[in-house]
């Protein structure tokens, strides 16, 4: 595991081991969007209150994650990030997770009006997102999606917006492989 710190880095430290990247302390000032931390695998950033929403739409990486998210990104910064990848051409994204996202964020009808998005269909994809192995580093590590709200982009790739109340938690997941079986 490699540390390193960045000159807009205060008390900061980077933890990452070739790609992974987990921002893990307090950054103070701000941080350019052309860092190559927005464009690695894997990004994972505790208490992402310095994200500003350059950075957060700049993200070029397969997997993005705040934990202890709260105030850092609102609904409409959520959907602008969503309808970015519905409109535009990024195949690498995967995953955006957020915990402890503020309540309106976890707003289904909004996410069903913005994005006419359907609830889960078995023919359309299995009922479980199985992470990629390089994103988790671990097996089997997978996420019931079956409470999932799916819509599809232009270039057929499908989306799912998941919202878990209780938890605070949003998931959006890009469906590179429907179904990890052939029919």
């Amino acid at each position: 595991m490699k540390l390193f710190s960045l000159p807009y880095l205060a008390y900061s430290r980077i933890i990452t081991s070739m790609n992974p990247i987990e921002i893990e302390s307090k950054v103070e000032g701000q941080v350019s969007t052309s860092l190559n931390i927005f464009r690695s695998d894997r990004l994972i950033v505790y208490k992402p209150y310095w994200i500003t929403r350059e950075n957060f739409l700049g993200f070029n990486g397969k997997f993005l994650c705040f934990v202890h998210t709260n105030t850092t990104v609102d609904i409409e910064l959520v959907i602008e990030f969503i309808k970015q990848w519905k409109n535009g051409n990024n195949t690498k994204l995967a995953a955006l997770l957020m915990s402890e996202v503020p309540q309106e964020v976890i707003n289904r009808d909004r996410f069903i009006s913005e994005f006419d998005a359907k609830p889960w269909d078995p023919k359309r994809r299995e009922r479980c997102y199985i992470y990629e192995k390089e994103i988790t580093d671990k097996e089997d590590v997978v996420s019931d999606l079956s409470e999932g709200l799916d819509f599809e982009r232009d270039d057929g790739l499908l989306a799912t917006i998941n919202i878990i109340p209780p938890h605070t938690l949003f998931q959006f997941f890009v469906w590179h492989k429907r179904f990890t079986v052939a029919e």
